[in-house]
């Protein structure tokens, strides 16, 4: 998929949806008690006794309050803290957090964004301990303020 689809993907995307509060609370208290500090799609769902539905998930990652992981072949939920800078360029995971990925399908939109901007050198990936890292390269995007 190359960029002005995964843009065209996002715009099309539909209006977000409210934020489920008992959701988030399960997300949040499930979390808290796991070694990761996570909470996988079907613990979610026997805790609310319910089905959970892939726009909610996305709806929670788009108002920024969890990042949403797939490890498995089942959901991970992770509530997000303020983001933190650092001196090294972050692994993919961490940058995956903050972006608006998953399409109501199911489909990764930032992988294709991510590789076409390397191709055009606004980032540049690479690798710390076989993990991939996306550095955004801030010259290469006159006025940019991040």
């Amino acid at each position: 998929m190359r960029a002005a689809a995964v843009l065209d993907a996002i715009a099309a995307a539909p209006p977000p949806r409210p934020l489920d509060a008992s959701l988030l609370d399960a997300v949040r208290d499930l979390a808290a008690s796991s070694r990761y500090g996570n909470a996988f799609l079907p613990v979610i769902e026997r805790r609310l006794s319910r089905r959970v539905s892939l726009a909610e998930l996305i709806a929670l990652g788009r108002a920024g309050v969890v990042a949403i992981n797939r490890p498995t072949r089942d959901y991970a939920l992770r509530p997000l803290d303020p983001p933190r800078a650092g001196a090294a360029p972050p692994l993919d995971h961490l940058v995956r957090e903050r972006f608006d990925w998953l399409t109501p399908s199911g489909d990764d939109l930032l992988r294709a964004l991510v590789e076409e901007q390397a191709q055009q050198g606004e980032v540049r990936l690479g690798d710390r301990g076989g993990r991939l890292t996306i550095e955004v390269l801030i010259a290469s995007r006159p006025g940019a303020t991040f």
